[in-house]
């Protein structure tokens, strides 16, 4: 057996990412997290303050788009993950089961962008992003 004095890289902690945007325009995608480094995603939320609005979630992770749209209520907190059946992309649910699970991605290349495709009202748009690389 060879002993191996090198453990493999393990990801480092990132400060989290908390994104605002106060009147965000309706079909306006804005960018949450943008890295061209290697990244693991522990943990998305969403959130809008304004009531009746649909949101969608976009992932960009090495060339492979997921999306996720949902109808939020006003001030909920919505984790953002992976479909359990790979082929609906990203699933937006407001279950608090998920608070400590949800998604693990892991890629080169990321990108994370939000938009609301209604306009019901002007509260703001929010999103929160835990994330690691190495």
């Amino acid at each position: 057996m060879r002993v191996h004095k090198v453990w493999p890289p393990v990801p480092a902690h990132q400060p989290d990412v908390s994104f605002s945007q106060a009147n965000p325009v309706q079909d306006q995608w804005y960018t949450v997290l943008d890295t061209r480094t290697n990244v693991r995603i522990l943990h998305t939320r969403v959130m809008v303050l304004a009531a009746g609005e649909t949101v969608e979630v976009m992932f960009t992770a090495d060339d492979n788009i997921l999306f996720g749209s949902a109808a939020l209520n006003a001030g909920a907190g919505y984790y953002v993950h992976l479909s359990p059946t790979l082929t609906d992309g990203l699933v937006i649910d407001g279950s608090s089961s998920l608070e400590y699970g949800g998604i693990i991605l892991e890629a080169r290349v990321f990108k994370a962008e939000i938009r609301k495709t209604t306009n019901n009202g002007a509260g703001d748009l929010r999103a929160l992003l835990k994330w690691a690389r190495w």
